[in-house]
């Protein structure tokens, strides 16, 4: 088949946004965490955050934002260092981690995963409404595309 050819079949094929923005969408929105009373991964803050903002990426929280467990870079008052460490209130029952507890070898690598996914995650949304709405635009038939990409945000 050659590259017209190829090209001219692919023409029909509706681009899909779905997928980046349901990637995108975990930046986002709360993911709970099972059997742990409500808490839910996060990338945001709940509740006090100080003016100069939080140091930490990764959220485990409730709503509130009361009980929580959170990766935090910075002094660490019970080791007197900077490292990596896990910042928790009520949450010692269901994870084992205590308050300050240094964080393990992969932590630099979740704490900055965390801090780009917050960014790259919306970014993601951003292209996959984006490739949604100029599939509907572009579609011969736009009503029944529209129905299709509220369908697909649905599942995602």
């Amino acid at each position: 088949m050659t590259g017209e050819n190829m090209a001219n079949e692919t023409s029909d094929i509706p681009m899909n946004g779905a997928v980046p923005y349901a990637i995108g969408q975990a930046s986002v929105v709360r993911i709970p965490v099972p059997g742990s009373n409500r808490l839910a991964v996060e990338f945001k803050p709940r509740g006090f955050v100080p003016k100069s903002g939080s140091t930490s990426t990764l959220f485990i929280q409730d709503p509130t934002g009361k009980r929580h467990l959170r990766l935090d870079y910075g002094f660490n008052k019970a080791t007197n260092t900077i490292n990596y460490h896990w910042n928790q209130s009520g949450t010692n029952a269901q994870f084992g981690i205590g308050n300050h507890q240094p964080a393990g070898p992969g932590a630099a690598a979740l704490y900055h995963g965390a801090r780009y996914f917050r960014y790259a995650g919306r970014v993601l949304m951003v292209v996959g409404i984006v490739a949604d709405t100029v599939s509907i635009v572009r579609a011969s038939n736009p009503i029944r595309r529209a129905s299709e990409v509220v369908a697909g945000w649905a599942a995602a």
